[in-house]
């Protein structure tokens, strides 16, 4: 079986670190990204509903780094 690359390994380990339970911060509510279903802490106050990837329409870089 070949290799994952670098880039599907990494969105593969963090899929599985987002799938762990976890509590946002205080002053932070917990949510899901409708576009990519990724969990997100945001400010209580905040009206996006989508995390930060999502929201910048892929525009920034990537946040997600391969770790050898």
């Amino acid at each position: 079986m070949a290799r994952k690359s670098a880039p599907d390994e990494a969105e593969a380990e963090a899929r599985a670190i987002d799938a762990e339970p976890w509590g946002p911060m205080a002053g932070m509510v917990k949510r899901q990204c409708p576009r990519c279903r990724y969990f997100f802490a945001s400010p209580v106050d905040s009206t996006e509903p989508c995390c930060a990837d999502c929201a910048s329409g892929g525009t920034g870089p990537a946040r997600i780094h391969a770790v050898s």
